[in-house]
């Protein structure tokens, strides 16, 4: 049966209400919508700006694991460690690495995404395959998160510093590192006038970036999201296979993978 004419306004601002909402549905659940990749940094030194916060190149399941996504190669840094000691780029040369952003003070995402890393650390432990993967979690709150706080607070979460590193710096250079080396959103929120109620000192993103032997950035999973993080796992043990170096497409360019059911009680 023909449509009235008259309806096709109707119709046309239904459909557009509908996608509004599966966006901001997406959004909400730090899901994203299977948008891919957003960016295309080869050539870049940083990797830019990498999808959005709800946009994230993660894995869904059933399709195949991506270990040539190139987001950019990760230049020089110099954190200070929970030890006191320097936290670098040299650091990491020839191993696949993790990092994440994070403040001690933060009641919202960064326990989970806790939680989250200490169960990756589980897994680097009791798996051949991950042996070798190295997580970092790098504070925002350089003012408040000393190397003392850190210790304390990896220590709450049983970090094995052969395993998960934490690290700090001075203020707004994880921000800018954040922002700048890896896209993801970072902001000093500036509370010293009169902060509402419930108003975080920092907002960051829940994102972890993973890293493989020649520095360059392979992807971003949500640390909220107990199926994308299984993802990293598999990706890292992809990247973990191969050697260091331009001839290091020897090994698993891409490799199937179908995503877990997600884990009890997370979110």
């Amino acid at each position: 049966m023909p449509v009235s004419p008259r309806l096709l306004p109707l119709i046309s601002g239904i459909v557009t209400l509908l996608l509004g909402l599966a966006v901001a549905v997406s959004l909400l659940t730090g899901r994203g919508l299977p948008l891919g990749p957003l960016n295309d940094n080869s050539s870049g030194a940083g990797a830019g700006a990498p999808p959005a916060s709800g946009q994230v190149d993660q894995i869904d399941g059933g399709s195949a694991i991506d270990a040539d996504a190139d987001y950019g190669e990760v230049p020089p840094f110099r954190f200070t460690g929970s030890d006191g000691r320097p936290v670098t780029r040299d650091d990491f040369d020839g191993e696949v690495w993790a990092v994440d952003f994070i403040f001690t003070r933060c009641p919202a995402a960064c326990p989970v995404m806790a939680q989250s890393f200490a169960r990756v650390q589980s897994a680097i432990q009791a798996d051949p395959l991950l042996d070798g993967l190295t997580l970092l979690s790098i504070s925002v709150d350089a003012e408040h998160d000393t190397p003392d706080v850190l210790d304390a607070y990896a220590q709450r979460y049983g970090a094995d510093p052969a395993v998960w590193r934490f690290a700090t710096g001075e203020p707004g250079q994880a921000i800018d590192f954040s922002n700048q080396t890896f896209g993801l959103l970072a902001v000093d929120n500036d509370l010293s006038d009169n902060p509402a109620p419930g108003e975080l000192e920092f907002t960051h993103s829940d994102r972890v970036a993973l890293i493989d032997r020649d520095g360059v950035i392979r992807g971003f999973f949500s640390a909220q999201d107990p199926a994308a993080m299984q993802q990293m796992q598999k990706l890292a043990a992809v990247l973990l296979a191969r050697e260091a170096g331009p001839t290091s497409d020897a090994v698993g360019r891409s490799a199937s993978a179908t995503a877990p059911a997600t884990e009890a009680g997370a979110p």
